[in-house]
């Protein structure tokens, strides 16, 4: 009998151990995704320097441009309004361009946030299940023991087909945030 209990409880050890590994994983992940965001803010800081510069650059163009405009009224106001066009297709442009990127990176953390969330849910589930099985084991430890054996050969299975759909989860979430640590 003790045996058999001991089989149990290191069974149910080693159940332990590997929601410890896929623990681990999660906060990897939770890792990549701080680093991400991290190098997400650097850029987006870059670009509004970027565009701080530009505005500089368009401010003292206009300046200069107001100074021959009192001397030079007609010719001046039409090079004047072509150079404003010019720029204003530019920031235009820029603002184009930068709205499609947030709507990327909005899509992209969308996307993974989701998934860690349905991989949370699958963890909880996992460990209610746990939870039950030692409810079960405890309860049956008293009745039969070929019984123990039975449900113990079932969860062990259903516990090992459990982690391995968990673990290509995270296999294909760690190769999303390796493709976007890329971009």
């Amino acid at each position: 009998m003790d045996e058999k209990l001991d089989k149990i409880l290191s069974k149910l050890d080693s159940i332990d151990e590997r929601l410890d590994k896929v623990d681990a994983r999660f906060n990897d992940v939770d890792k990549r995704f701080d680093e991400q965001d991290k190098k997400f803010t650097a850029r987006f800081d870059q670009q509004d320097a970027k565009f701080v510069e530009q505005d500089k650059k368009f401010t003292a163009k206009f300046n200069e441009q107001d100074q021959k405009f009192t001397a030079k009224f007609d010719e001046q106001d039409q090079k004047f309004t072509a150079k404003f066009e010019e720029q204003d297709k530019k920031i235009t442009s820029r603002f184009d361009q930068q709205d499609a990127r947030f709507d990327k990176h909005d899509k992209a953390f969308a996307k993974q946030e989701s998934k860690l969330n349905t991989m949370d849910k699958r963890l909880s589930n996992l460990e209610t299940g746990q939870d039950e099985i030692k409810e079960i084991v405890k309860r049956i430890e008293t009745n039969q023991n070929e019984d123990v054996i039975a449900l113990l050969k079932t969860f062990h299975t259903k516990i090992d087909s459990s982690s391995e759909a968990l673990n290509r989860r995270l296999f294909h979430a760690e190769t999303d945030i390796q493709r976007l640590t890329k971009k």
